[in-house]
């Protein structure tokens, strides 16, 4: 070994011990930043920072990640309530009209129950009625609700005869008349007063200038009669 290397080897140990290990800290540190700067010299540049790097992060605390907050479902909007339609309104029938009418000159008592209790009214001939529809046996006969102006009852259905429409004359003559096959023509039948006529089939002139009139009877029968024993009521 060279002189010089024992004289400082004499002199180091002859410090005191303190100075020995501030020496020996400043030593090792210049050991290392000159290792330091070798390596810049000779490692290649991204390998160097990414030593760096790793010897960073190392030394980081890791920052616990956020977790989001999970998303709630909405609450699913409540169904509809179903449409139930009305039921329909029930169905009405229409009242229908009648007259009384009885070709052998008679009427029809109305009673307020069939066959039975107190006369409420008698009905001539040509007394025009609400038919109710509504029927019952009694007596041996069959009876119909009807209305007769303001008055309620029952006649016996025989004597009642249903129309579609109102008539349009009745026979105004108080004995009746009779009905022939033309203008003076020959008899067919009789009809009693308040019979109603359903419609005119056609007026004729005899003559002696005397108007006649073709007429339909609520039973189909057709003839003639002078107009002048007809009116519009019984």
């Amino acid at each position: 070994m060279s002189p010089s290397f024992h004289a400082i080897t004499a002199y180091f140990a002859r410090l005191p011990r303190r100075r020995k290990f501030l020496l020996a800290t400043f030593l090792f540190a210049l050991i290392m930043s000159c290792g330091v700067f070798a390596a810049s010299l000779f490692l290649p540049e991204q390998t160097l920072a990414a030593g760096l790097a790793t010897a960073a992060s190392a030394t980081q605390t890791a920052v616990p990640t956020a977790i989001p907050p999970m998303a709630t479902a909405e609450p699913a909007a409540p169904a509809p309530a179903p449409v139930v339609p009305a039921p329909p309104p029930p169905a009405t029938t229409a009242p229908l009209l009648g007259v009384i009418w009885v070709p052998e000159g008679l009427g029809a008592y109305l009673y307020p129950v069939p066959g039975s209790g107190p006369l409420l009214s008698f009905l001539d001939n040509g007394a025009l009625l609400t038919v109710h529809g509504e029927t019952q046996e009694a007596q041996g006969l069959t009876w119909e609700r009807v209305t007769a102006g303001d008055v309620a009852g029952w006649v016996v259905q025989s004597r009642l005869t249903r129309l579609e429409a109102p008539p349009v004359l009745f026979v105004a003559e108080e004995n009746g008349v009779i009905l022939r096959t033309g203008p003076q023509g020959a008899v067919l039948f009789a009809v009693p007063h308040g019979t109603p006529i359903i419609s005119v089939i056609e007026y004729m002139a005899d003559e002696r200038g005397l108007t006649w009139a073709n007429v339909l009877l609520p039973d189909g029968r057709r003839g003639w009669v002078a107009e002048n024993l007809l009116d519009t009521t019984p």
